[in-house]
């Protein structure tokens, strides 16, 4: 066992170096002595009062969002596993879940009963997570439009980069099963993976320029900087033509939040950051863009598409219904039901907010969104879209569905 613990780290160190190998050495020593830790689940088995499960969206939006789990569900190994706290199951039987869902939802039209029939067939496993007011605090995110050309300009001086041909991404569990999950991004320069090319060294260092990889260019820095966080856009360009800007790949720097660091500042309060504020007072000082973004170091490569937006599971999300969370620990796909204060919107200004219930989908994820207490919501495209997501940060509750045993045994049956 000491053996192979060292050759994996060996290994290891050839592509990473050879602290990470010592770190990973390390720890296999430890484990031989040390008693492993009670395992935490993300997903807990929900066995206090269930929720009402009143949809605030249409049916034909729930059909949609199920059939994009449905079709990624589809096209993976048949024998992947996911985990929903202590059960597991394979790909099939999890869109087993999803169709039953959607035929209950479809031909039960009495809310009430509805519920009854949820409860009675499904698990339902509540996320792990803690925050104030719920157990998963809710963010939104939406699909910027922007006005771009397809040549540099005076104005238009701000580029969007495709994924770079130096780029390289490394499968870590390839190196060692300790790490599996786990993926890196970096460039190799004299034999060695070194990190890439961080958000100062792209924007102000000219790393990437004069290599070919503009796909566009804007008039407005912080618009970038917004499609970076968002993570697609619609592109207009001077000729009339809209293109989607989708996610292709990231650097690989771990993201920093700016909106903490301008509240750490006092540059805006707590109580008033969004997304509107964060504009408005980079309008009123332009000095300070430059400095503030370089606080985060991540950056996000793009692809030009005829269609859009599409989340990681390579789907095209759903307004109001697809979500992103953390892939690590959410199963991808899954379908779960939330409630939260949603934020509204008139003519691109919020308009206060509502309580709303509703059944959504693991189909994205993000650099911010991590560990069980966290869920972004996409909210769609246009100035509406933009307000309310820029605004969205409330606590909320979280479930996920899964099919009781005997009723997932049934569809089991139906289906041969």
């Amino acid at each position: 066992m000491t053996m192979l613990k060292s050759g994996s780290a060996r290994l290891l160190a050839l592509a990473l170096g050879s602290t990470l190998a010592l770190a990973l050495a390390t720890e296999g020593c430890q484990s031989l002595f040390t008693p492993e830790p009670a395992r935490q689940y993300p997903l807990i088995r929900h066995t206090g009062p269930m929720p009402d499960f009143a949809d605030d969206l249409d049916g034909e939006s729930l059909e949609l969002a199920a059939q994009r789990s449905l079709e990624y569900l589809s096209i993976i190994n048949p024998d992947t596993r996911f985990e929903f706290g202590q059960r597991t199951v394979t790909s099939p039987q999890m869109a087993a879940s999803i169709r039953r869902l959607v035929e209950i939802v479809r031909y039960e039209r009495n809310p009430k009963r509805r519920a009854v029939m949820i409860r009675h067939e499904f698990d339902v496993y509540k996320g792990a997570g803690e925050t104030e007011g719920g157990n998963v605090l809710i963010t939104g995110y939406y699909q910027p439009e922007m006005n771009v050309r397809r040549q540099r300009d005076d104005t238009f001086r701000y580029p969007l980069y495709r994924i770079p041909d130096d780029l390289v991404r490394v499968d870590l569990g390839l190196f060692s099963s300790e790490l599996e999950g786990k993926r890196i991004s970096g460039m190799v320069e004299d034999g060695k993976l070194l990190p890439y090319h961080d958000r100062r060294a792209i924007d102000a260092g000219g790393a990437l320029a004069n290599r070919g990889l503009e796909i566009a260019w804007a008039d407005d820095p912080f618009d970038v900087f917004i499609l970076h966080i968002q993570g697609s856009g619609v592109l207009r360009f001077e000729d009339g033509e809209e293109r989607f800007a989708n996610y292709a790949s990231v650097n690989g720097h771990k993201y920093q939040s700016i909106g903490k660091m301008m509240i750490a500042e006092g540059k805006v309060p707590r109580e008033k950051m969004s997304m509107q504020a964060l504009r408005q007072w980079f309008r009123e000082n332009p000095q300070e863009l430059e400095r503030i973004l370089f606080v985060n170091p991540s950056y996000v490569f793009f692809r030009v598409m005829d269609e859009g937006p599409f989340g990681s599971l390579g789907r095209i999300l759903v307004d109001g219904r697809s979500a992103a969370f953390d892939h690590s620990l959410y199963p991808k796909g899954a379908m779960a039901w939330f409630t939260a204060d949603i934020p509204q919107a008139r003519d691109g200004i919020p308009a206060g907010t509502r309580r709303a219930g509703r059944f959504v989908f693991n189909h994205d994820q993000g650099g911010a969104i991590k560990g069980p207490g966290r869920m972004d919501l996409f909210f769609g495209k246009g100035r509406d879209a933009e307000a309310a997501a820029g605004v969205m940060k409330n606590p909320g509750e979280l479930y996920y569905l899964l099919l009781k045993e005997k009723y997932m045994e049934m569809a089991g049956k139906d289906t041969e």
